[in-house]
C-alpha cells in the first residue's frame, strides 16, 4: 500500500479545464471530495486517491487526458483505484450512456462500500456547490435526484455524511 497521494493530485489537475455549473472546476471539486473524507475520518490511500481523479475517466476526454490506463501504472493502488473509478464511471454501451437514475441506484444499490463511500461525499461536495448554480432546472433536477436515488441509501453508507448532506438539502426547500 503506497500512501504517495501526489501522483492522483497530478492527475487531477487536468480537471483544472473543465469548468462547474457555478463556480470553480472539476480540480476543486476533486479535492473537496477528497477533504470531505479526510474529514470524516476515512484514510484508506485507494479510497483517498480515487476521490482525487473520480470524475477524470468521465471528463477527462474533455479536457485532453484520454490515456486512462496509466492509472493502473502509477503505483502500487493503481490497479485498484482504477477500478474503483471505473465502477464510479456512467457506463457507456454502443455509444449510450447509462441513464443516471440507473447509474446512481447502480452505485447505491449494488457498489462497493467504497464506491458507495466516494459518491456520497461526492454528492455532499455537489449539494454544498449548488448554491453557486443559476441554473434553476438543473438545481431541481439535482435535488429531487439526490432525495430519489441517494438519500434513500445514505445513513447505511455514513450517517455523519448522510447528517450533513441532509442538512445542505434542507437549505434548498422552499
Amino acid at each position: 500500500m503506497n500512501t504517495n497521494l501526489w501522483p492522483y493530485f497530478e492527475l487531477s489537475r487536468y480537471l483544472v479545464k473543465k469548468e462547474r455549473k457555478g463556480f470553480g472546476n472539476m480540480f476543486r471539486h476533486q479535492v473537496e471530495t477528497f477533504a470531505i473524507l479526510i474529514e470524516f475520518g476515512y484514510d484508506d490511500p485507494v479510497l483517498l486517491k480515487a476521490a482525487l481523479i473520480h470524475d477524470l475517466f468521465e471528463d477527462g476526454h474533455k479536457v485532453g487526458f484520454t490515456v486512462f490506463d496509466t492509472v493502473i501504472t502509477t503505483d502500487d493502488d493503481g490497479k485498484e483505484v482504477y477500478n474503483l473509478v471505473r465502477e464510479l464511471s456512467i457506463r457507456i454501451v454502443n455509444n449510450v450512456e447509462e441513464p443516471k437514475a440507473a447509474f446512481l441506484e447502480r452505485i447505491m444499490q449494488d457498489g462497493s462500500q467504497r464506491a458507495r463511500l466516494l459518491k456520497l461525499a461526492d454528492r455532499l461536495s455537489n449539494i454544498t456547490n449548488l448554491l453557486a448554480t443559476r441554473d434553476m432546472a438543473f438545481k431541481r433536477r439535482y435535488i429531487d435526484e439526490t432525495k430519489k436515488h441517494i438519500m434513500p441509501y445514505a445513513d447505511q453508507i455514513d450517517k455523519n455524511i448522510a447528517k450533513e448532506l441532509k442538512m445542505n438539502l434542507m437549505k434548498f426547500e422552499v
